[in-house]
Formats: C-alpha cells, sequence, structure tokens
C-alpha cells in the first residue's frame, strides 16, 4: 500500500483555486447587477426615481458573501493543512511496532503476534485462530495467571501446514471453574511496513493485515534480534 502524500503549498493551492472560482462568479454577477442598475438609473423617471434602497441592499448583500467566499476559503486552507500534517504523521510510524485494540492477528513472514489480559486467574484459557471465511486453523491453550500475556504464532495449522499470509482473527476464552467468563482484553501486535489515508482516518500496514490508526494503543521501535 502505498503512502498519499500531500504538501501544504499544494493544499493551500487548491483551496486559493476554488477561492478564485466563487470570487470570479461572485465578480460576474455583481457586474451584471451593477449593469443593470446604471441602466435602470439612466433610463428613470426623473419625476418618479428609482428607490435607492433596494439597490444599496443588495450591494450589502453581495459584500457579505464576498466575504463568506473569503472565510471559506481560509477554513479549506486549515483543513487541508491539517490532512497534510495527519499524513506526515502517519509516514513517521512506518517501521514501528504497535500494539492496537482488537482481537485481529496479524501474519506475516509466517509470524503473528499478539497479546491478551486476563482480569483475573483463569481455570481454563483457549485460545483460536480463525481465517476470513470463519474455518479455525489453529487450536490451543493459553495462560491462566491473572494478568497480560503474549501469544506467538508460526502460521501454522494444526496439520502443521503453512497458511498464508494476511489477516487471522484471535479468539481468546477465559473461564471460571464453575464456567462463568472472565473479563479479556486482547491486543494486535505487529511491524507497520506501510500506512495510507482511509476515508475514516490513517490506515496501517502490517504486512497484509490493515489497522486503522485509530485503534492504536502504543507505538514503539521495532525489536531488532541479533543474529546466531
Amino acid at each position: 500500500m502505498a503512502v498519499s502524500a500531500v504538501s501544504a503549498s499544494t493544499a493551500q493551492q487548491a483551496a486559493i483555486g476554488k477561492a478564485a472560482g466563487d470570487a470570479q462568479t461572485l465578480g460576474s454577477d455583481l457586474n451584471r447587477f451593477l449593469t443593470l442598475l446604471v441602466t435602470q438609473l439612466q433610463n428613470q423617471d426623473p419625476l418618479d426615481p428609482l428607490d435607492t434602497n433596494e439597490f444599496t441592499a443588495q450591494l450589502v448583500q453581495f459584500a457579505g458573501v464576498e466575504q463568506q467566499i473569503q472565510n471559506n476559503a481560509n477554513l479549506e486552507t486549515l483543513i487541508d493543512i491539517g490532512r497534510a500534517s495527519e499524513v506526515a504523521a502517519i509516514v513517521n510510524v512506518i517501521g514501528k511496532r504497535i500494539e492496537a485494540g482488537g482481537t485481529m492477528l496479524a501474519l506475516n513472514a509466517g509470524k503473528a503476534e499478539a497479546a491478551y489480559t486476563l482480569a483475573e486467574a483463569a481455570a481454563e484459557t483457549e485460545l483460536s485462530v480463525t481465517d476470513e471465511s470463519g474455518q479455525v486453523v489453529y487450536s490451543g491453550a493459553g495462560k491462566t495467571e491473572a494478568g497480560r500475556h503474549e501469544f506467538s504464532w508460526d502460521g501454522r495449522d494444526e496439520d502443521g501446514r503453512a497458511v498464508a499470509d494476511g489477516a487471522y482473527t484471535l479468539t481468546v476464552t477465559a473461564t471460571r471453574r464453575d464456567g462463568s467468563a472472565i473479563d479479556v482484553e486482547q491486543r494486535t501486535i505487529g511491524t507497520v511496513t506501510a500506512a495510507a489515508k482511509g476515508e475514516d482516518g490513517a490506515i496501517l500496514s502490517l504486512g497484509r493485515a490493515e489497522v486503522p490508526m485509530s485503534q492504536v494503543r502504543s507505538i514503539a521501535e521495532a525489536v531488532v534480534k541479533a543474529a546466531g
């Protein structure tokens, strides 16, 4: 996924260009109005002159519209500059290790990581990994102690076959001895490989999986393991 970027100067030019178009339209309307006004004044009856109050009011309205166009141009410029700044910010996240809320398990190069936190000690914890069609590709027992635990998956199904990289779902179910459920908080873990702007905000790519920037809970330098 490519990173889209918009410079502040380009954003300003776009906003100014739109405002210039609106101002040109307003200027054309104003010229027609003034031409009509002059024509009427030239042909008015000296004994029954035109009421200038109406023309004055319309001139005031034109001035108000012109001011609104300028205000809109300034607002558009600020919005576009803000969007450009957002793109610059997400670019800096590329290569960083993130944790994001949710149950997604991003498998990249045969490796996927996640974390889950048990609100209290459990009698039993079960982990289940499903693909996009809902098919279970891996299942196993999880940690039962209260607190945070990390899960690492090598991308192999229960028959030991490697599955394709992509977005999977990790479901963590923890229960007490009486079978009642324990609250579990899940996190997606991965290294950002690309970033882009989406309709609802920034989107981060963890290999072939995607995470909305709004779900990110922490950002850190990627862990580099020493060789040997």
